[in-house]
């Protein structure tokens, strides 16, 4: 019954609400191209994901007017596309980046964690409080940088994945690239399998499932009464989805210097 009520759930919301009713994965990438905003993730030391948020309008501080406009002018054509190459829709990326970008951005991020802890110690300091915006701003306009390729440096290409790498869903590197070219230059790989939606809650669908579907059996199995596995799994389903909000907000708020209150 579980199972057949989990798979009912599945099949509706990926053939039926998530086509005709709204796409909460596609509704954050519009956010982020009308707020003029790009993420960028680092998962691993050299390995992460981007999603190119630029405004094909040039800017996000408009009026309502003027949005509506820009959204006009862009459902008819008449402006540059939201990719991040020209002429292009493709705004998500699986990104390795080399260790040279790697060492000059822990350099950045770690001055950036430093300041945010003397500033802790030093509160109502408005020097301090300079200073950290300062480190803040050095690390925004580098990732900035790079992602314009204005860094001769920390140059990045990019390319689509191949059949073999979407198959497999990893990244494999070619008898024709000099592994001297793979350790001095990032790669962004086109992602339009949204594997992107691994760092967030949403990419867990199947292990929330496993998990779900284990906790019932074994309450169901011990207690032998398939109402309250149902009514426990519910509320450890709950609690994990709370949790999972309340350090997403900790760790974003950390980040980015928003204050918790103001993230919804």
């Amino acid at each position: 019954m579980w199972l057949g009520v989990a798979l009912i759930q599945y099949l509706i919301y990926i053939l039926f609400y998530q086509r005709f009713v709204q796409d909460k994965i596609i509704n954050f990438l519009d956010l982020c191209s009308v707020s003029n905003i790009s993420v960028f993730i680092l998962m691993d030391n050299l390995y992460g994901y981007y999603m190119h948020g630029r405004s094909p309008h040039g800017t996000a501080d408009v009026n309502m007017k003027e949005m509506m406009t820009n959204l006009e002018r862009e459902s008819n054509q008449k402006i540059g596309t939201r990719g991040l190459q020209p002429n292009s829709d493709d705004q998500t990326f699986i990104i390795r980046v080399d260790k040279a970008f790697r060492s000059q951005y822990e350099l950045l991020l770690k001055n950036y964690q430093n300041r945010i802890l003397t500033r802790l110690t030093k509160k109502g300091d408005e020097h301090e409080c300079e200073i950290l915006l300062a480190s803040y701003r050095n690390l925004n306009e580098f990732l900035c940088a790079f992602i314009n390729q204005s860094l001769p440096t920390y140059s990045y290409s990019i390319r689509p994945r191949v059949f073999l790498e979407k198959i497999l869903n990893c990244e494999l590197r070619f008898r024709n690239t000099p592994i001297s070219q793979e350790q001095t230059e990032s790669i962004f790989y086109i992602d339009l399998d949204r594997n992107f939606t691994k760092t967030l809650f949403a990419g867990y669908e199947n292990s929330l499932f496993i998990w779900n579907t284990a906790t019932f059996l074994f309450i169901d199995y011990f207690a032998m009464n398939y109402v309250l596995a149902a009514i426990i799994t519910y509320f450890l389903n709950l609690i994990a989805g709370k949790l999972r909000v309340s350090l997403g907000q900790r760790n974003l708020s950390k980040k980015t210097l928003i204050p918790k209150n103001f993230l919804v």
